[in-house]
């Protein structure tokens, strides 16, 4: 949606104005050999029956925020399509964990138990400057498109809560809440309706703007009358850019489906 441009000439005072394959070689080294264990001791394993273990490099270090999102962005995991029984969540995790070592980020690995159905694996980084951050890359299914970044996301876990995933760009204002999650669940929801509401308030902005240049244009209009018509303007162009920049920004989060276990979360685990 095109932003409406908010009126800038005023009378008076200035007018108010927003797993592929595993990359185990070089630098890292292998850690719990037999595999990590959940809290009740049993080994986690991959869709190959392999142990799941955690590659780590001695160098690195909790990124920033804006350091782990141009990680992320720039790696290829979540392309690679999920494929039941081959490469699954547990490898996307396992991949990412050890590419994000060996780029110098210390990561981390979560395995998720639901209420009900199986369970998910995705990663954590404890950030220097925003704390514990969830990332999940995990791909779509063959034939849905991988490249549009739609895969790589934020990921919200609260016990008791359905496991929710963000696009980068809609998660970064605030990675480790789960309320913003809930937020932005809110907003998906009336993102058709406010995309109808854009499209006639358009119109009723460009009469705004009309009155006001015939306004301007008329040497005998009282300066507090022409004032009012800006600032009505400035306020109604304000409420529809939030909402455009919402329709914009989360369309990729309306677009696609995230194919989660719906159910409440009973536990996640957290490896480093």
């Amino acid at each position: 949606m095109k932003p409406a441009e908010p009126v800038h000439a005023r009378v008076g005072t200035p007018a108010r104005m927003l797993l592929g394959a595993l990359l185990l070689a070089g630098g890292l080294s292998a850690a719990e050999p037999e595999g990590l264990r959940s809290r009740d001791g049993v080994i986690w394993v991959m869709t190959n029956s392999q142990p799941v273990r955690l590659r780590h490099n001695p160098a690195a270090r909790n990124p920033t925020l804006a350091t782990l999102m141009q990680f992320i962005r720039k790696d290829d995991t979540n392309q690679v399509p999920y494929t039941t029984g081959k490469f699954v969540c547990t490898e996307f995790a396992v991949q990412l964990q050890a590419r994000a070592e060996r780029a110098g980020l210390r990561a981390g690995i979560v395995f998720v138990t639901f209420t009900t159905g199986p369970g998910h694996a995705l990663n954590v980084f404890q950030t220097a400057d925003r704390g514990l951050v969830f990332v999940d890359c995990t791909g779509g299914p063959p034939g849905q498109a991988q490249a549009t970044g739609a895969f790589d996301t934020f990921g919200y876990l609260q016990k008791g809560r359905p496991y929710g995933r963000l696009p980068l760009d809609v998660g970064a204002e605030s990675p480790a809440s789960y309320a913003h999650y809930e937020r932005i669940m809110s907003a998906r929801e009336k993102i058709g309706i406010w995309a109808q509401w854009l499209e006639s308030e358009r119109t009723g902005l460009a009469a705004d703007e009309r009155a006001i240049a015939e306004a301007q244009a008329h040497p005998g209009i009282a300066p507090e009358a022409l004032n009012a018509l800006i600032d009505r303007h400035n306020d109604r162009a304000h409420l529809y850019n939030a909402r455009a920049e919402i329709v914009n920004r989360f369309q990729l989060a309306v677009e696609e489906g995230y194919a989660i276990n719906p159910a409440p979360v009973a536990d996640f685990e957290i490896r480093w």
